[in-house]
């Protein structure tokens, strides 16, 4: 006999000596509005715009792969193009029209992705809690654009027949400089998404332009410390993961050596 599900109950109080805050960029600033703090560039945040496309092959080709092995940085720090995950459903939703009678698995998705130092906000209480706004600068919108007309030149020069994405599609073999440049315009507007968001609670020791200390600490909480990608100070040009590691290794192990004698059975993980 089956137990019945226990409900859950809101956490109206908590106790402890240290918090360790680490919810993500997207989620991390509104925990610490919650808990009463306040800064005026808390849940600021930076992104990696990415706008993303489709190619069709000229034959019938399936990738066992969940990523291609590649990715083309003769641009980088500026721009990077490479590819998503081959998954038939992620080609389907980029694709504009509902009924079609291709074969999404033989798709390959590729991004153009341009960091970029401007930032965003973030609601952090009342209507609209967490909802995120961002607004594309034009200097990298242009570097997406630069990055989307390099794969159609690639695409048009292998073996791929058509180029789609939420924007339209148009044929590889036979466009006209108009249709391009009418495709990139409606694909940066229709797919411009990121996966990768950080810095919207900087860490530095300068309290007027940064919501935490250098050592991830909250100003004016005591023993609260924030340790995610939020704490990223500036724009990263990759993915942000390794950055989110070091920091939060960093923090760890200068916690370990400062505010937590009982714990001198791991000073290995602190040296």
């Amino acid at each position: 006999m089956r137990s019945p599900t226990p409900q859950k109950k809101k956490i109206k109080k908590l106790y402890c000596k240290n918090l360790f805050i680490c919810a993500g960029a997207g989620y991390s600033p509104v925990l610490l509005s919650d808990l009463k703090y306040h800064h005026r560039n808390l849940g600021k945040f930076k992104v990696h715009p990415t706008a993303r496309v489709s190619l069709i092959p000229q034959k019938k080709k399936k990738y066992d792969e969940i990523v291609e092995p590649f990715q083309i940085t003769e641009y980088f720090p500026e721009l990077m193009i490479g590819s998503s995950a081959n998954r038939s459903f992620l080609s389907k939703a980029n694709y504009p029209w509902k009924n079609s009678n291709i074969d999404f698995n033989s798709c390959l998705n590729l991004y153009s992705m341009a960091p970029s130092n401007k930032k965003g906000f973030q609601i952090l209480r009342g209507f609209g809690r967490g909802t995120r706004f961002y607004n594309l600068g034009r200097r990298t919108a242009n570097k997406i654009k630069f990055g989307l007309e390099n794969i159609i030149e690639i695409a048009s020069n292998s073996n791929y027949s058509h180029i789609y994405s939420g924007g339209g599609i148009i044929n590889l073999n036979s466009y006209t400089k108009h249709l391009k440049d009418k495709f990139i315009n409606k694909t940066v507007a229709k797919t411009l998404s990121s996966v990768h968001i950080f810095s919207s609670a900087a860490a530095g020791e300068n309290s007027e332009l940064c919501p935490i200390r250098s050592n991830r600490s909250v100003y004016s909480i005591e023993g609260v410390y924030l340790m995610d990608s939020s704490c990223i100070p500036s724009c990263p040009t990759v993915n942000p993961q390794s950055a989110t590691v070091i920091f939060a290794l960093k923090m760890i192990r200068e916690f370990l050596k400062t505010e937590s004698p009982i714990n001198n059975r791991f000073k290995w993980l602190a040296r």
